[in-house]
């Protein structure tokens, strides 16, 4: 067999998101290996309310299928090395032969299900427990069945064996160094709070303008900025927002924050507050998803109890508070997500399974 694959990866549609962005990122390192890599994309929306009686939000995905197609290419097409394809439809007509196929959300998860076996060895590439809009049986059913796992952090091996008796292969996300960094950090007195702003319940916006408020009332002096993919209505007019930026304007937001407050009750892996670590910021983060995993509490981090709602405004007045354990902390959270979150090993391993799949389907 030869040492080059052909992959094939079905992400849910050609949108930008943190999960979409994590399977980029390792095709193109795939890619870049000498890999043949393909994503995959279905030209209509998928009903993420599958299992639920939510006869309007189906409709509306329904009107929008028609009304407002899903784009057909990323913005950034013309720079990537890897093919993307929008199909009608993730099936064996529109599907390539491959040796690897990877399903990378639990809609697609349920069509690769479906492929047969000369479009690749199934692999399930698993960023969260992605219960909050379909029904949990239906999602928990797409864990059931027998694919290779792949899991982004320990908490969620953790949860899939507890919950459904299935092992899973632990590979982290990772941090490309050269976008996020921030060698020439400056510490000043005058400091700027950033959050992320998301209507999604996990992400806990009421927590984030919850502590933004108190934070403004009693420091008047903070600069507080967010960023977001959506506009949000009830955004306090001493926010700064910035809405939809691009992974360089992110950069730069990052690289102009001293604490990042990061309010999610629920995650998979968490890479926001990772990528704000590389560019020097004190984080203050609820201990969700691999937080544990790549930060350590008043060590690189500060870290909250997400059923303790206080503790996030209390982590960021400590911040402000004490300019000294500021910069201790967010030096060294530098230095160890640095260790902690090497893309290249990351993708390494990725492509060391993928070869190892490979070669035991051919020769079973």
């Amino acid at each position: 067999m030869s040492n080059k694959l052909k992959i094939s990866f079905v992400i849910p549609g050609v949108f930008r998101s943190g999960g979409i962005k994590m399977v980029m990122e390792h095709a193109s390192r795939l890619a870049s290996a000498g890999h043949d890599v393909c994503l995959y994309a279905p030209r209509k929306r998928y009903n993420i309310y599958k299992g639920r009686f939510k006869p309007f939000y189906s409709a509306t995905i329904f009107l929008k299928n028609i009304l407002f197609p899903l784009n057909d290419k990323f913005e950034e097409t013309d720079k990537l090395n890897f093919e993307v394809k929008t199909v009608d439809s993730i099936n064996d007509r529109h599907m390539r032969d491959s040796d690897i196929v990877v399903a990378t959300a639990w809609m697609t998860a349920e069509d690769v299900w479906k492929l047969g076996p000369s479009k690749g060895k199934k692999v399930y590439f698993i960023q969260g427990y992605e219960v909050w809009d379909a029904h949990p049986d239906v999602v928990g059913r797409t864990y059931s069945k027998d694919f290779t796992r792949i899991v982004v952090s320990g908490y969620l091996k953790e949860l899939i064996l507890k919950k459904f008796g299935k092992d899973s292969v632990v590979i982290p996300n990772g941090i490309d160094f050269v976008k996020f960094n921030n060698d020439g950090k400056t510490y000043t007195d005058k400091i700027t709070l950033t959050f992320i702003s998301s209507e999604i319940n996990i992400k806990n916006l009421d927590g984030a303008l919850n502590v933004a408020g108190r934070i403004h009332e009693e420091y008047p002096d903070v600069n507080i900025v967010s960023f977001g993919f959506e506009p949000v209505e009830r955004m306090p007019e001493y926010v700064k927002f910035f809405r939809s930026p691009s992974e360089s304007e992110i950069k730069e937001i990052y690289c102009s924050t001293d604490i990042f407050l990061y309010t999610s009750l629920y995650e998979g892996f968490g890479l926001p507050p990772a990528e704000a670590m590389a560019c020097k910021c004190a984080v203050v983060t609820n201990n969700v998803g691999a937080v544990p995993d790549y930060s350590a509490h008043l060590s690189s981090a500060y870290h909250c109890d997400p059923e303790r709602p206080d503790g996030l405004y209390e982590g960021v007045k400590f911040f402000i508070d004490n300019k000294t354990e500021r910069i201790r902390i967010s030096e060294n959270a530098a230095a160890d997500v640095r260790k902690s979150l090497n893309f290249d090993r990351s993708s390494g391993m990725m492509e060391e399974l993928f070869l190892k799949l490979a070669a035991e389907n051919n020769n079973g």
